[in-house]
């Protein structure tokens, strides 16, 4: 990974400050990723549970409603979604972060050979990874991550699961994964750490915590690897939109085989 003095952060910018000041905002970044993690659900669950009550629909109505329906869980993205970003903008103002600091720049066309690049090496480095790992561990590498859709979805139903898994989640989690958590850990750690930290909180993102099922390693380190590679785009571009890119794709390509759209 490269910086120079177009991008961010340089490579003195960790070494200049104090090391229990380093371990402060490490801690802090730590902090925050796990809230954005965990508060954000809980709100949008609780906000569209108490708005079904209150216009009146049937308890019976409304757990059909959230469970099966997909625009239920549209909605249910959507507002944890845009609990997230509320939270990067109010943070942005906390710490004297700017969107240009965090990565958030005018993309350029040209960066559209590292996202393609980026996406094949990705691939390639997972399947290399995961051969290694499975004669290492018993991973169960044939374990399915809830996506709250149901695969058998038409129609409507499938606009909607696309949304929610294709679209919102690259632009929200580029903000906050490779910009502004990414970001912060460079102000207190070398890049090589840096990256390890925001990828870690990545991996730990998609675990599956709270769902009931058995935690997903698989996943962990499927999106672990994703990360490391997001990371060096972000500083070999000086933006987000490159991993964006590359992270659309990964999972345009995994909703294309999960809706059955391509065999």
């Amino acid at each position: 990974m490269s910086t120079d003095s177009s991008k961010p952060f340089s490579r003195s910018s960790s070494s200049q400050r104090p090391p229990n000041h380093k371990a402060s905002i490490t801690i802090q970044t730590v902090l925050i990723g796990l809230l954005l993690y965990i508060v954000p659900p809980v709100i949008a669950s609780v906000w569209i549970g108490l708005t079904v009550a209150l216009i009146g629909v049937s308890s019976v109505d409304a757990t059909h409603w959230l469970e099966n329906a997909a625009s239920a869980q549209f909605v249910y993205v959507l507002i944890t979604e845009v609990l997230v970003m509320a939270a990067i903008v109010w943070l942005l103002r906390v710490t004297e972060e700017t969107w240009r600091s965090i990565g958030v720049r005018k993309p350029k066309f040209s960066h559209i050979a590292y996202t393609l690049g980026g996406f094949v090496s990705y691939y390639a480095i997972y399947i290399v990874v995961a051969a290694i790992v499975s004669q290492i561990f018993a991973l169960n590498f044939n374990q399915r991550q809830e996506i709250g859709f149901s695969t058998d979805s038409t129609g409507v139903n499938v606009a909607f699961a696309f949304a929610a898994l294709v679209i919102l989640p690259p632009i929200v989690e580029e903000i906050l994964f490779r910009g502004f958590l990414y970001t912060r850990f460079r102000k207190a750690l070398s890049i090589k750490w840096a990256a390890v930290a925001a990828s870690l909180l990545f991996a730990a993102a998609h675990l599956q915590f709270g769902s009931g099922n058995a935690l997903l390693w698989v996943a962990a380190l499927d999106t672990f690897i994703l990360s490391l590679v997001l990371v060096y785009l972000r500083e070999k571009t000086g933006n987000i939109w490159a991993g964006a890119g590359v992270h659309a794709l990964k999972n345009l390509l995994a909703f294309l085989i999960l809706f059955h759209i391509v065999q």
